[in-house]
């Protein structure tokens, strides 16, 4: 069963979520200056909009414009037909892992000019079985216009998807699965889990697509401390999927926690308190030459891995910038049962002192993956590839000397 489809809703009852919505964003949006924003003339101007909305979905509409003006990451309004309105109750209501539950094809979209292009493939999922790749346009799903949530929900007995690439219309049958988003993260996480073979030279590769639950720990420790103990070097892939992860998961790169970043919780009022990492040696570690593949979808939790890997000079960054979206997202109407859940900015982290958000970490290697085009190959992979390469003959030649 999905959570809380919403069945029927009056203009009057948007009207209603509407004073909701804003008093709680207006009270609470981190930083405080933005608070501003929310003036009277703004509230009437929408309201007056929300009132003639007939569900969540419009009310979504009309209020996520303003929220995105405000240009403070983790604040937005999700709802039923948003796939990541599912991820965040996952997080902020179940708390399960596999709950709450909708059809997919395992893809994050990007949407841009009325249409819907796909960002990326998650390992193992029907869209990356059926070949779609980034930079493919989604047209239409039975000869309906492509929509991430309602082509597939309530589920098709068949399902034909039209998609762009260049210049080039085709057509695809694929089986949806129903399954909640956050285990689709973890699944993925375990599907792309290889041992590589490159010029003689064994390569471990994981796509870390979240750090959002324990599972996703446990799926990295035992890839990098058992599965690659005896490779040569590896790849970790931190691009896309979501955030959540921390000092935890720089253990298996790291001999001891003594050099790993420091955060300061900033709250609304400005008040600023540093966390110290608990104290720890790491018996059991990799300490193979690595690489680190990031883009513009590493955000939260992952970013401060990248950021660590970067200070310490562990591993190179290659790839494109982060999303610098480094602000505490709070889940907001996580415990009601309304169709919509409400994400927002109510502090900030600042890592070692830096600021984060708004200030992606940066690439110590630049490799485009445009999303304007598809491309049948990865150059971000492949750099990864090269400059992981050259980093294991030189560990070679330091142990030989």
């Amino acid at each position: 069963m999905l959570l809380g489809l919403w069945v029927s809703s009056s203009n009057a009852d948007q009207s209603v979520h509407f004073d909701k919505i804003w008093a709680e964003a207006s009270a609470q949006i981190y930083p405080i200056e933005k608070e501003a924003l929310f003036s009277e003339s703004k509230r009437q101007e929408l309201r007056t909009l929300a009132q003639n909305a007939e569900s969540p979905k419009e009310l979504a509409a009309i209020l996520n414009p303003f929220l995105l003006s405000l240009g403070v990451s983790h604040t937005y309004l999700y709802q039923d037909h948003d796939p990541n309105y599912y991820m965040l109750r996952s997080l902020f209501t179940t708390q399960d892992l596999a709950s709450p539950k909708l059809y997919h094809l395992g893809m994050q979209l990007e949407y841009s000019n009325d249409s819907y292009s796909v960002r990326t493939v998650l390992d193992g999922y029907p869209a990356a079985r059926a070949g779609l790749r980034r930079g493919d346009r989604l047209l239409q799903v039975n000869g309906k216009a492509f929509h991430p949530f309602d082509s597939f929900n309530p589920p098709q007995k068949q399902i034909e998807l039209t998609y762009l690439r260049g210049n080039r219309e085709s057509k695809v049958r694929v089986k949806s699965v129903f399954e909640s988003p956050h285990m689709s993260f973890w699944k993925a996480t375990q599907s792309s889990v290889q041992l590589l073979s490159v010029d003689g030279k064994k390569i471990g590769y994981i796509h870390l697509w979240s750090g959002t639950n324990e599972k996703f720990l446990e799926t990295l420790k035992a890839a990098v401390l058992k599965k690659f103990r005896d490779t040569d070097g590896l790849i970790l892939d931190l691009r896309d999927g979501f955030g959540g992860a921390w000092w935890d998961y720089l253990d298996p790169f790291f001999a001891d926690s003594s050099a790993y970043f420091k955060p300061t919780m900033v709250t609304k009022a400005g008040k600023g308190e540093e966390q110290a990492p608990p104290k720890r040696k790491n018996f059991s570690y990799y300490d193979k030459p690595m690489v680190v593949i990031i883009n513009e979808g590493v955000r939260s939790g992952k970013e401060a891995l990248a950021y660590q890997f970067k200070k310490t000079k562990r591993a190179k960054l290659i790839g494109s910038p982060t999303a610098g979206a480094f602000a505490m997202g709070k889940g907001v109407f996580t415990d009601e049962k309304e169709n919509y859940l409400l994400y927002l900015s109510t502090g900030e982290i600042l890592l070692d002192g830096t600021k984060i958000e708004g200030y992606p970490i940066q690439p110590d290697i630049y490799v485009q993956f445009p999303l304007d085009r598809s491309s049948s190959s990865d150059p971000q992979f492949e750099k990864a590839s090269e400059v992981l390469m050259q980093a294991i003959v030189r560990h070679e030649s330091l142990e030989e000397g």
